[in-house]
């Protein structure tokens, strides 16, 4: 049976966004080996059970020590060998870099990049992250032409390449439509109005707004007691990553229920009015797509990636980046005039399907590396 290897960053992000992918490549008759740090033995059952092969690497995702970034690419390039795959998927930076490096010696291997957002090293807000973001470039420089096309989820990330000649003009590079979104495991539901219920689902770090959030939250609060504002996620290893510590001190009166991740956010979605994401750069963000698909209007920010996403004044509000008094007021809005979340909620929906749904955004994946 011949293989194919799905390259990411941790066991869970990979049953999160690509699960539906390996489960069509699954039935087209090919092997799935799934690679990634640090693989626990529940998530190793979890793979074995869906009828996937499991390979770890112990290795810090967002470390930048050269030494084991050696190590890990040696890894990679033992396990590339064991397998012989016909095509790896490799995607976020560390698993596209080294990925690529470690795939050379593979004969009749199609190495696709999939580049799921630029996050921290782009974003240039020290000194710390104006080198790290250089030195992040310079590597995709040398090491995306080792493979053999790059997909972006976003036209503003596929620009940023173009324009600062990350990848050559003779690249095959394309975009698709984010990770997509499997409209049947996420369906349309009424929203939740009584009371009103913002949510934000994310990793706690600075540049998924969540400082903004709160700020907004706290301002709304004074005013409409009655309202909910959650806060679903956790802390990672990203530098920006901000302790719920952290957040439970700048949560004045506890203004945001502050909920620890949770394995299956349909449920918070359900009783959710509003789904907000006040991020400073994605790739596509998942959370707004399956808030999209159960019928919830959203708010975002008119950022790469979350452009995407928001019609504004259709499925719901786009506002500037750090921007807490903007976002306020945009939540404020739905607050003032409910029978618009759920107007919203159906476009949102709508688009969902016509431009998002998971089938069409694999069926993109599939060609890329040659399996359709």
């Amino acid at each position: 049976m011949k293989t194919v290897i799905i390259s990411g960053p941790a066991a869970g992000s990979i049953l999160r966004f690509r699960l539906d992918l390996m489960q069509e490549i699954k039935d087209l008759g090919y092997q799935i080996v799934v690679v990634a740090p640090a693989i626990d033995q529940n998530s190793a059952i979890q793979f074995r059970d869906l009828g996937f092969m499991a390979e770890t690497i112990n290795t810090n995702r967002c470390g930048m020590n050269p030494f084991e970034d050696v190590r890990y690419t040696w890894f990679l390039r033992k396990i590339f060998k064991k397998y012989s795959p016909i095509a790896i998927l490799s995607y976020t930076v560390k698993p596209i870099l080294f990925g690529s490096l470690a795939a050379t010696r593979l004969r009749d291997c199609r190495f696709v990049s999939l580049i799921t957002g630029l996050g921290y090293a782009f974003h240039s807000q020290t000194v710390k992250q104006r080198f790290v973001g250089f030195f992040v470039g310079l590597l995709y420089k040398n090491l995306l032409p080792l493979g053999d096309v790059v997909l972006f989820q976003n036209v503003d990330d596929y620009n940023h390449f173009r324009k600062l000649k990350l990848i050559s003009h003779d690249k095959p590079a394309s975009v698709i439509d984010g990770s997509g979104v499997n409209l049947e495991q996420f369906p349309m539901a009424p929203p939740a109005l009584s009371p009103i219920t913002f949510s934000m689902f994310a990793r706690f770090n600075v540049e998924k707004g969540i400082l903004d959030y709160i700020s907004a939250a706290i301002e709304l609060k004074k005013k409409y007691p009655d309202i909910r504002i959650r806060l679903i996620g956790a802390p990672d290893e990203n530098p920006s990553s901000i302790s719920i510590e952290s957040l439970k001190k700048i949560n004045q009166d506890t203004a945001v229920e502050i909920i620890p991740w949770v394995p299956d956010v349909r449920p918070w979605i359900l009783e959710s009015s509003v789904v907000v994401l006040p991020s400073y750069r994605e790739g596509v963000p998942r959370s707004l797509l399956e808030a999209m698909a159960m019928g919830r209007a959203i708010i975002s920010t008119d950022a790469p990636g979350c452009r995407e996403v928001v019609l504004n004044e259709v499925n719901g509000y786009t506002v500037p980046i750090k921007n807490p008094c903007q976002l306020a007021s945009a939540m404020e809005r739905f607050i003032c005039d409910p029978k618009i979340i759920e107007l919203m909620g159906l476009r949102g929906r709508e688009y969902a399907s016509r431009r998002f749904d998971v089938k069409r955004v694999n069926q993109k994946l599939l060609a890329a590396m040659h399996l359709r």
